[in-house]
């Protein structure tokens, strides 16, 4: 590392709280601390919590048991998924284009109210644009 004041080449110094490494500078003895890796966006949370709170958000679990396995703060968990469900849209937005579907089947949703309002919007939707829908209420 390079000291900004004057340009002379920094020693190691230690480590911060946080675990990065410090520098000093020999002339004018300023210190400096490693720069920080943001691996997700803006979070400096590392790439195997940010997984790992996902692979429990995807198994059934809880925010706050997701939390609790994890360490991690229930905002940042909130940060973590709304992070991954704009990279999945963008996924899809980029690859699902162009798309001639003869028929869409929707699988797994229960005979609740709220969901068979959201069944009647969707067959709406696609009886207007012109598709068939198929149902069933089998899980696989």
């Amino acid at each position: 590392m390079t000291c900004e004041a004057c340009k002379s080449n920094c020693q190691r110094f230690g480590k911060h709280r946080n675990g990065l490494a410090r520098f000093r500078c020999p002339i004018c003895k300023k210190t400096y601390t490693e720069a920080h890796e943001r691996t997700l966006g803006t979070l400096y949370t590392s790439q195997e919590r940010a997984n790992l709170a996902l692979q429990l958000l995807l198994e059934g679990n809880s925010i706050r048991s997701t939390e609790r396995i994890t360490q991690l703060d229930r905002n940042t968990i909130m940060r973590i998924l709304l992070l991954a469900g704009d990279r999945c849209q963008k996924l899809m937005y980029e690859k699902m284009r162009g798309l001639r579907l003869n028929y869409l089947q929707c699988v797994g949703l229960s005979a609740k109210r709220n969901s068979v309002a959201f069944a009647l919007a969707i067959r709406r939707t696609l009886e207007i644009s012109g598709y068939s829908l198929r149902w069933t209420n089998k899980q696989s």
